[in-house]
């Protein structure tokens, strides 16, 4: 319907109905409002500080970021990098949550219980001939 309505595809009525999640407001289960998922994002945004792009690259940072890592640090995270987006272009933005995500995860994902078992094998076999 959004995209008969507003003359646009698909995915660009995808990409709408996603960011209206994490920057608008939410409601609990029990009626009360919430503020949006992101809320220095989506202040910034209604500011005018940051644009579309801006929300990209933080969607793909949240997106992207390791499972360990805690919900006061990811508060912290959002928090600068609202504060950072308004300062920036988006391709130094880019660079910037690029180099936050390393700092918040240095040592790289940790594997999981596959990876672990898919690592945690010997085999032994008979030494081909050289000849």
């Amino acid at each position: 319907m959004l995209c008969e309505a507003l003359q646009i595809s698909t995915g660009e009525a995808n990409r709408r109905i996603k960011q209206a999640e994490l920057l608008g407001p939410r409601t609990a289960l029990s009626g009360e409002t919430l503020p949006p998922a992101l809320p220095n994002v989506a202040a910034a945004q209604a500011r005018g500080d940051i644009g579309p792009e801006h929300v990209r690259i933080v969607e793909k940072f949240f997106g992207d970021l390791a499972g360990h890592i805690d919900y006061s640090t990811r508060q912290a995270a959002e928090a600068d990098l609202a504060r950072i987006a308004t300062g920036l272009g988006p391709t130094q933005f880019r660079q910037a949550a690029d180099r936050l995500a390393l700092l918040l995860n240095q040592d790289g994902d940790l594997p999981d219980d596959a990876e672990r078992a898919r690592r945690r094998y010997l085999t032994i076999d008979r030494q081909a001939s050289m000849g």
